[in-house]
């Protein structure tokens, strides 16, 4: 502008001028026009507000503004770049639009110490009530750096925040250091109601996502509280695709957490509360993916209560977590109300597990579908109200993985799993490397219609149990073995069938010394159910014979002698009543959690009013258990 240009501005001569550039013409995405403001207070922003000389200039943008408005332009220096986004989205307009090409980004900042981990500093700095919204061929690039923690993005303490679109690159590849981990594309720390979607993240030195909480000034803790995401790809960082520390009311629609490598924990994503109040809870991952991460695809579990967390419809495969750590998808420590259904599992060679809990009360393992790998339970602290309902398992003949596969390890104590219901699972074992071995160590808990096949042994032990309506297919040793001390169970109209000779035991099922028992109605064939070998085993049951008070009736040993011959001895109508009544057992399974509805011709050792008494009490705690939702027929 040229001196007369500029009094004429000045003298009210020109209302305004249109700008065709700011540093030459057609640097920006339109002409624009700036509007002379003498009673304008703010200072100039490089944007909004141009200053020339004492000379106030103003454009309002009213709806969307292009950063090209305030200079940032692809392929600037970094800092310059940064610093005119920034401007941008600290104007007055809502909507902030950053189009094509490459825009490098300084998410480091100098001034702080690798214990702030960027929570209130470095790159782009979103406000409250703002919508950044990126092109599909919109990059935002972290400059190479060498220290330990950089936000490309951050939303601190920042309340009704959308990010939309675009693509986000780390310095993995670029990084000038070796320390540290926490490199993040997108840092959220608390605040409310962020948006994010269609965005892709790769090559963070630490998390593309992390959500955390922030303390104010006097040190009070605050969690993010709303956060939705949908289709965020997350590839590729070094940590992992995104860490969870603290947050509530967590929505993630078609995410992809994949490919995470470089630094522990490595994982797709990680629920990690670092202290005690940093809790999780409301979280939901719908139709989202976990894919060939160096750990774990999900992991929760840290220092803090992790509640309420919801897979399903999701896909978990080709992490390689090993077994002995856990599963494509683990919960372990402090966490409770956990639900993995609808969803999609597979195991390799190192890691045979698709889902493991630990101590992980309260849980849900529903209608999954598991190829070449198994659901687990462990931790000697137990679950409580756990539910595992309509998944399909199966390890197919040409998977290349061997070894032990455990549901439980034996030394879990029966006492720390109650109220569990294992019902309308399908266990088929086509490969003969797998030794598969279930140990339901439970109490008060049912397991009922279940179809497993070719395992090596399964293991029931506890009080109060019903194994009911299972089919027992193959086995390679006991098909079924009641622990001692598993009184007052239920054992009934399950189906057994075939057994093979290596490490042969000698019975279809053992029972040990366990008293009040009911065994009835079940059926034991020596042939195989798929291939029809017949089995080396001779006897249908082994008893102890010490037991006291068991009603054995209506069983069916097909080609078999009914018992072992050190057992309890045989009865040519298969009714076995044994009356060994005491002051606090009036009868057989009188405190049993089992199901019945008729009375039975018990012989001469109880009376049909007896035997009419205990059925109502088992009718009794059926709808107790149906109340406790965990017997759902």
């Amino acid at each position: 502008m040229c001196p007369c240009d500029l009094h004429d501005l000045q003298t009210g001569v020109y209302a305004g001028v249109k700008l065709l550039g700011y540093y030459r013409k057609g640097d920006t995405p339109a002409p624009i026009v700036y509007y002379v403001s003498p009673m304008e207070t703010r200072p100039d922003d490089g944007g909004s507000i141009i200053h020339v000389g004492t000379i106030k200039l103003v454009h309002t943008f009213t709806n969307s503004i292009d950063v090209k408005y305030y200079g940032a332009f692809p392929d600037l220096d970094a800092n310059d770049t940064t610093v005119r986004i920034n401007k941008a989205i600290k104007g007055s307009c809502p909507k902030i639009f950053i189009g094509d090409g490459d825009y490098r980004i300084v998410g480091d900042d100098p001034s702080t110490s690798v214990t702030d981990f960027l929570r209130d500093a470095g790159g782009i700095e979103m406000q409250d009530n703002k919508m950044l919204v990126m092109s599909d061929n919109c990059y935002l690039i972290q400059r190479p750096t060498n220290k330990q923690q950089y936000n490309v993005i951050r939303a601190y303490n920042k309340k009704n925040v959308s990010i939309t679109g675009g693509n986000i690159t780390g310095d993995r590849d670029t990084h000038t250091g070796v320390g540290g981990e926490w490199g993040y594309g997108i840092a959220v720390s608390g605040g409310s109601n962020i948006s994010l979607k269609n965005i892709k993240i790769k090559d963070c030195w630490g998390d593309g996502l992390n959500i955390q909480h922030y303390y104010d000034e006097k040190n009070v803790l605050h969690l993010l509280n709303g956060l939705t995401a949908d289709k965020i790809i997350s590839s590729n960082n070094r940590r992992q695709g995104m860490s969870i520390e603290a947050g509530e009311n967590l929505y993630f629609t078609n995410c992809a957490f994949n490919n995470s490598n470089g630094t522990a924990p490595e994982c797709g994503v990680d629920i990690e509360p670092l202290d005690s109040g940093s809790i999780v809870r409301n979280v939901l991952f719908d139709n989202c993916e976990f894919l060939n991460n160096n750990h774990a695809g999900l992991l929760a579990g840290g220092s803090a209560n992790v509640s309420h967390v919801t897979i399903q419809n999701s896909r978990a495969y080709g992490n390689k977590i090993p077994s002995e750590s856990g599963g494509q998808i683990s919960s372990y420590r402090e966490n409770n109300d956990i639900i993995i259904k609808n969803s999609f599992l597979e195991g390799s060679a190192e890691s045979l597990y698709g889902v493991s809990l630990f101590n992980s009360p309260n849980s849900q393992i529903i209608g999954n579908t598991f190829k070449n790998c198994m659901f687990n339970n462990q931790g000697v602290i137990g679950s409580e109200n756990l539910v595992i309902r309509g998944n399909n398992v199966r390890f197919f003949k040409d998977f290349q993985g061997a070894g032990d596969i455990y549901y439980y390890n034996s030394d879990r104590l029966p006492d720390n799993n109650i109220n569990q219901e294992i019902s309308y699972n399908t266990i088929l074992n086509e490969n003969t490397g797998i030794k598969l071995l279930l140990f339901f160590n439970v109490t008060k808990s049912i397991i009922q219609n279940n179809l497993i096949s070719n395992y090596t042994l399964i293991d029931l032990k506890g009080k109060h149990n019903v194994f009911e309506s299972n089919k027992l297919y193959d086995a390679k040793y006991h098909s079924l073995n009641i622990k001692e001390d598993s009184d007052h169970s239920v054992i009934s109209g399950n189906i057994v069938s075939g057994g093979l000779a290596e490490d042969q035991g000698s019975s279809f099922i053992a029972v040990g010394k366990s008293d009040n028992l009911v065994i009835t109605d079940n059926i034991i064939s020596k042939k195989s159910y798929y291939t029809g070998a017949v089995s080396p085993y001779t006897n249908a049951f082994f008893i102890n014979s010490a037991i006291e008070n068991m009603i054995f009736k209506g069983n069916v040993p097909l080609d078999l002698l009914n018992f072992h011959a050190s057992g309890t001895p045989s009865d040519s109508q298969n009714i076995v009543v044994l009356n060994k009544a005491t002051n606090e057992y009036s009868g057989a399974v009188k405190s049993s959690e089992a199901s019945g509805d008729t009375a039975v011709d018990v012989g001469d050792n109880y009376s049909k009013t007896e035997v009419q008494a205990i059925l109502a009490e088992l009718r009794d705690l059926k709808s107790k258990l149906r109340t406790a939702k965990i017997l759902t027929t």
